[in-house]
């Protein structure tokens, strides 16, 4: 068993992997005093089972950390050790492994290690589950197969999807009824409840050991284990992003791909819409920077493409239309300035009821007196 220690405190770390070294088959293979140092270990592809982890440390703490890793190493056994007991419930809705409070007694250590070791012994290849979330909502399986998960009845999708969002959270019953049969009598609003839920529980059966649906007293949870969201790793991988630079630019890429279309597509619902504009946001504000790391040295080809792309996913973002305006200039395609500046006047005036930055208007103004004198 192969395992990464992480505390800001050395002589914890010396301490717990004194204890560690105890048992023949595990080995230590990274000891940390920063957690940023640590994922970045991680993420670097060594075999690990196991992170030890302090729960709390300043900056980017460890809870953060179990948390990312759910995304990106979802078969990584996180285990927190604390000062503080009242975390401990935290710890779990991260779905941490273990959690052991300081000091680490030898005893309940090996409670820990033999927990570990029968999660592994029971983990199988390729148990992780994708799930799509940008355009339409799919469980990718082996060879990139796609399964849709799509109800005949709207109101059961609508209700799939709402717990799919706010998924590993309890989300109170009485919200649901009036969230999609807010119309109904409440003894028929609750029955229509009812028979929505066992219909999704028999959608997802197939798919129990990562999509289960828990049932409280006035709540559901829609719980996920060993489950990778697009939408997920794309957030997360923005996190992960170091300075752009020579070095960096290739990665930036790649989080960019990620973005394969709109949040849950075709549906409209406010929350749904809102989470849609936080994520297009995202996705073009590192759009942009790449878009000016093409400017500065001066690839136009990839430049264009990019801005064409944003076009697309962020029909609002006046920079990507205000780069194709100037890259049109410069190679005389006076045609493509007209059409850029008419496209964007059309579509701002239509959704926003508003005109081109006033940056854009005077360039814009600028360009055709001169080309008439010309």
């Amino acid at each position: 068993m192969k395992v990464v220690l992480i505390d800001d405190e050395i002589l914890v770390s010396d301490y717990l992997e004194n204890l560690l070294l105890q048992y023949d088959d595990i080995e230590v293979v990274g000891k940390f005093t920063n957690t940023l140092d640590g994922l970045k270990f991680i993420q670097s592809g060594v075999k690990i089972d196991v992170v030890f982890t302090d729960i709390w440390m300043p900056g980017y703490s460890g809870l953060k950390l179990a948390k990312d890793l759910r995304y990106s190493h979802p078969n990584l056994s996180v285990v927190f050790i604390t000062d503080y007991v009242d975390y401990a419930i935290r710890a779990f809705e991260v779905q941490a492994t273990d959690f052991i409070v300081k000091p680490v007694l030898k005893e309940r250590l090996k409670i820990t290690v033999d927990r570990v070791q029968q999660k592994i012994s029971k983990s199988r290849p390729n148990q992780r589950l994708y799930i799509t979330m940008f355009q339409k909502v799919n469980i990718v399986l082996a060879e990139d197969e796609l399964v849709p998960i799509a109800f005949k009845k709207t109101k059961i999708q609508q209700l799939f999807l709402y717990l799919l969002h706010h998924r590993s959270k309890r989300v109170e019953k009485a919200k649901l009824i009036e969230l999609f049969w807010g119309n109904l009598e409440p003894k028929q609003a609750i029955s229509q409840l009812y028979n929505a839920i066992y219909m999704i529980r028999k959608k997802i059966e197939p798919f129990d050991e990562h999509l289960t649906i828990t049932s409280y007293t006035g709540f559901y949870q829609l719980n996920v284990f060993h489950v990778l969201i697009d939408v997920d790793h794309f957030e997360s991988s923005l996190s992960y992003l170091s300075n752009l630079n020579e070095s960096s630019i290739e990665d930036y890429k790649k989080v960019l791909k990620m973005y394969t279309g709109h949040y849950l597509q075709g549906y409209d619902d406010d929350w749904i819409v809102s989470e849609r504009y936080r994520l297009q946001d995202l996705w073009l504000q590192l759009a942009l920077q790449v878009m000016r790391w093409y400017e500065i040295i001066g690839d136009e080809e990839s430049l264009k493409a990019l801005c064409i792309s944003s076009i697309y996913f962020a029909p609002l973002s006046e920079k990507s239309y205000f780069y194709l305006m100037k890259m049109s200039e410069n190679k005389g395609e006076n045609s493509s300035v007209y059409y850029y500046y008419s496209k964007l006047q059309e579509i701002l005036d239509r959704e926003l009821n508003e005109k081109p930055s006033e940056e854009i208007t005077i360039w814009y103004k600028k360009w055709k007196r001169e080309l008439s004198i010309e």
